[in-house]
Formats: structure tokens, C-alpha cells, sequence
């Protein structure tokens, strides 16, 4: 059960150097919207719902996060368009996905729901 007094999340991916993955993220997500410190980014992936990408060295390239899809098919031609480098989408009966990985080693998987 949702607790009634939380209202968002933002999952955190650990890095070295912003500089060596910010270019890898500008690709996928555009422009950063919001830089709050020094080695810090964040990406509005939707309406209200972020991804941060921070300077940990100690948990460099140990997270993972899942970020929802409309049409998987034609994401995975977009990132691959722009030479970024995606798993097959793997149907899974409830969710198709396809994974990618930052040069910082993090896991992105993008998922679809399959409507029933």
C-alpha cells in the first residue's frame, strides 16, 4: 500500500566523472534540467519524474534503474540511431525490455507493458 505522505522518486546512478557519461545521457534524455551541486545532474524523463546522475566513485556503475516505455520497438531504432548501444527487446509475456549501460557500467532497462 502507497503511503499517502510521498509523492516522487529519483532513482540515483553512481559515476566517477559526470563528464564521461553526461553526453551519454544528453543522448538519450536531451538536455539536463536540472544541475543542483557539482557532479550532480538531473534528466526530467517525464512530467515530474527524474533521473539523477551523481559522482560516487565507491558505487560507480553498481545501480540499475527501469524507465517505462510507450513503443519499445521504435525507442531501441532511435537509440540505436544515435549509435547508442541497446539490447533486442526481450518479451516477457507482462513487459517487453530491452537494456543498455552507461559508460560508468549502470543499467538502464527500458520497459513495455503488453497490453492484454
Amino acid at each position: 500500500m502507497a503511503n499517502k505522505y510521498l509523492d516522487s522518486v529519483i532513482p540515483v546512478l553512481a559515476v566517477n566523472k559526470l563528464s564521461e557519461v553526461h553526453e551519454f545521457y544528453k543522448s538519450i534524455f536531451g538536455e539536463t534540467d536540472i544541475e543542483p551541486a557539482e557532479g550532480v545532474a538531473e534528466w526530467e524523463v517525464v512530467e515530474g519524474h527524474y533521473i539523477q546522475v551523481t559522482e560516487i566513485p565507491e558505487r560507480a556503475g553498481k545501480n540499475a534503474v527501469v524507465v517505462g516505455c510507450t513503443d519499445i520497438a521504435a525507442f531501441v531504432a532511435e537509440l540505436r540511431e544515435k549509435n547508442i548501444e541497446v539490447s533486442d527487446p526481450v518479451d516477457y509475456g507482462v513487459v517487453i525490455v530491452a537494456v543498455t549501460t552507461d559508460p560508468a557500467g549502470n543499467e538502464i532497462q527500458f520497459a513495455q507493458v503488453v497490453d492484454e
